[in-house]
């Protein structure tokens, strides 16, 4: 073999390596098709000087490439803080299906917060596509502790509620007695 030919046997032996490892890796190659956040629960509810957390699940469907996902919270709520545990997750990636990694949320109210109803709003950042979900966020008076009846947040002030009730029921023994008195009819003599 002259020279001339062993070069070009060499450089299509090279180009076939090439190519051979160029489609071993294709179906590796980083293609997204779809992203999502959601949080659980969407509702949290703290007393002014607690806190309380939600779960942030983030997923992308599609090969990831271990996709580095930033997440962020905004909101406009004084004397609320917030912390994400962690604030990147990383997406595994995997061949068409859906793959998650989760955060931890931690709402942190003052004491001096106002009470009341707000919305605080997280987002993913997926480099090419940013998602987000809203959190609503109670703040309860300090000092106050809630209570859900019927999935309803009703506030605990169980002292108080005791002695109405103590009062409401007996104010209606005394006038059941005494509608029973009025109205009963004296035996004739």
């Amino acid at each position: 073999m002259r020279k001339s030919e062993t070069g070009l046997v060499l450089c299509l032996l090279t180009s076939l390596l090439l190519l051979l490892n160029s489609l071993t890796h294709v179906g590796y190659a980083p293609f997204v098709i779809d992203f999502g956040l959601s949080a659980d629960p969407l509702s949290v509810t703290v007393v002014a000087g607690g806190s309380g957390q939600s779960t942030l699940n983030v997923s992308a469907k599609g090969n990831t490439g271990n996709l580095p996902v930033d997440l962020s919270t905004f909101y406009s709520i004084s004397g609320v803080v917030t912390d994400l545990d962690p604030q990147q997750v990383i997406i595994p990636p995997s061949l068409g299906e859906w793959h998650y990694n989760q955060s931890t949320l931690t709402i942190s109210s003052n004491i001096n917060a106002a009470p009341g109803i707000y919305t605080l709003t997280v987002y993913a950042d997926f480099g090419t596509t940013v998602k987000n979900v809203n959190i609503t966020l109670t703040i309860l008076p300090a000092g106050q502790r809630n209570m859900t009846v019927g999935g309803r947040i009703a506030f605990d002030n169980v002292p108080t509620m005791v002695a109405v009730y103590m009062a409401f029921t007996g104010t209606v023994a005394v006038l059941a007695v005494c509608v029973s008195v009025a109205t009963r009819k004296k035996p004739e003599d």
